[in-house]
């Protein structure tokens, strides 16, 4: 699937707010690793918006009715300025990068959980769990800073 970028005019169909180029741009920079065609880059890039996507933001959409994205915003202050409600703000692109060549090595979106556990017991309680297993935690630290002027306090949110 071909990526087809938003850039803040809500673009019909998007499904990104980075072009290739941008992608091999930012890691070339900094000397990461990403697979060799845009072949395999572009998939990359569709499923880090989908990890994106599942975020809450601040401010509300600029149209809601029309745009596929959660960007542009409206009524968005980040980093001390208000951010335009036509614009895809840089971090945004940063976060969308980073979370693509972390997908390089791992999932982002699971639909499944690993509980390591090899026995349970209800009376007098007892959790016997396997010695090789493993329980990872998905952490996203480079993501997660680009994102976090962004995120709506969702403890604020109403619920209705």
């Amino acid at each position: 699937m071909a990526l087809i970028i938003e850039d803040g005019s809500i673009v019909a169909g998007s499904n990104s707010y980075v072009t290739d180029a941008e992608f091999t741009a930012y890691a070339t920079a900094r000397l990461i690793s990403y697979p060799d065609t845009a072949v395999l880059r572009e998939p990359l890039i569709i499923k880090a918006m989908d990890y994106l996507e599942s975020k809450v933001y601040a401010g509300v959409r600029t149209t809601p009715s029309d745009q596929e994205l959660s960007w542009p915003r409206q009524n968005v202050t980040a980093n001390d300025r208000l951010v335009a409600s036509d614009e895809i703000p840089r971090e945004m692109k940063n976060a969308q990068i980073e979370a693509a060549l972390e997908l390089d090595s791992q999932e982002l979106l699971v639909n499944s959980s690993v509980q390591n556990i090899q026995r349970e017991k209800l009376d007098v309680i007892e959790v016997t769990y396997f010695d090789s297993g493993s329980n990872p935690k998905l952490k996203l630290e480079k993501v997660n800073r680009w994102l976090a002027p962004f995120l709506a306090d969702v403890t604020q949110l109403d619920r209705v």
